[in-house]
């Protein structure tokens, strides 16, 4: 059980945090609407690979450390 909890906490230790407002697309197609969603989206894949990036290489620095 407490390896368990210790294997969600390394998990939860990795998520990333994303702060990014998706506009909801109106009623009527309005190509403005749609370019800001379409915008949304690519920011929060670029932060996503960026982030998820700086996380492969934070835990490869820390088992690189703990060997030597």
């Amino acid at each position: 059980m407490l390896a368990q909890a210790h294997q969600l906490k390394e998990v939860l230790l990795y998520m990333a945090r994303v702060d990014i407002v998706i506009p909801e697309p109106s009623a009527q197609y309005e190509e403005e609407n749609q370019r800001q969603i379409s915008q949304s989206l690519r920011t929060m894949q670029d932060k996503l690979n960026t982030t998820y990036q700086q996380e492969l290489k934070n835990e490869q620095d820390a088992f690189n450390y703990f060997l030597s």
